[in-house]
């Protein structure tokens, strides 16, 4: 069975950082809302994309397996890389959203997300005819992890989205 609510890492010098990806678009979504211009993803390396079952555009792979010319996406994760400068532009903006994004836990709609397995990040997806809003996203359990993902973007050399 594929799982709903895949994640994504984040790879850098300083290790790696996971995140479910609902908290990942809602972290992209909230940055960009305060200021944060994505630069765009630098295309994975060709070796990352033929593991990933992909050939680079210019190959005689047949043109279902080649690699669209990029277009810098954050999301889905496919080894692409975040420049250090816009890992530095994100964590700025996410700076600043922080003060808009409550410490306790809110709910979305009527229902509350939970945390069974103790895992921090909510993981579940938002019921039926709930439209979430990213800064109650990243309210209570979530903020705490914010703020480590703001520490983790400001280390040097970029990450790789895997």
């Amino acid at each position: 069975m594929e799982d709903e609510n895949p994640g994504i890492t984040l790879w850098g010098g300083c290790g790696e950082f996971a995140i479910p990806a609902t908290i990942w678009l809602s972290i992209l979504s909230v940055a960009t809302q305060c200021g944060w211009t994505p630069t765009g993803t630098k295309a994975p390396e060709e070796e990352w994309a033929l593991a990933e079952g992909w050939s680079p555009a210019d190959s005689e792979a047949p043109p279902e397996e080649r690699l669209p010319d990029w277009d810098g996406r954050y999301y889905p994760d496919y080894m692409q890389e975040i420049t250090e400068s816009d890992a530095r532009a994100l964590a700025e903006a996410l700076e600043r959203a922080l003060p808009d994004i409550p410490k306790e836990n809110l709910p979305i709609g009527n229902y509350r997300y939970s945390d069974a397995k103790c895992e921090g990040w909510r993981i579940d997806n938002p019921p039926p005819g709930t439209i979430p809003n990213s800064l109650q996203e990243l309210s209570g359990g979530n903020r705490a992890w914010l703020q480590d993902l703001i520490v983790h973007l400001r280390e040097p050399g970029g990450f790789v989205i895997g």
